[in-house]
């Protein structure tokens, strides 16, 4: 999965089996939540950070296991809420 170079919402979903392929999670994708010089990614939040609070899923997850469904939208500045373009 290749991460937008803006933090966005979208929907992914997991390519080695562990969840089942029909099934997509509404994540924050970031680039500062990149692991440097790794394929890790952190969705979901975690103490004292708000963004991805609202993620379905949490935790340290590998980028070539998932992959992006549908951008959302951008994340404003407040980090919550979500600016989606109706084009």
């Amino acid at each position: 999965m290749e991460i937008p170079k803006k933090r966005v919402c979208a929907l992914v979903r997991c390519l080695n089996g562990m969840q089942h392929p029909k099934i997509n999670f509404q994540v924050t994708l970031d680039p500062d939540r990149v692991w440097p010089n790794t394929k890790l990614i952190r969705f979901g939040g975690w103490s004292g950070d708000k963004g991805g609070m609202s993620d379905e899923l949490c935790g340290w997850m590998n980028l070539d296991e998932w992959e992006i469904v549908a951008i959302l939208g951008d994340i404003a500045d407040d980090g919550v809420t979500v600016i989606t373009s109706l084009e």
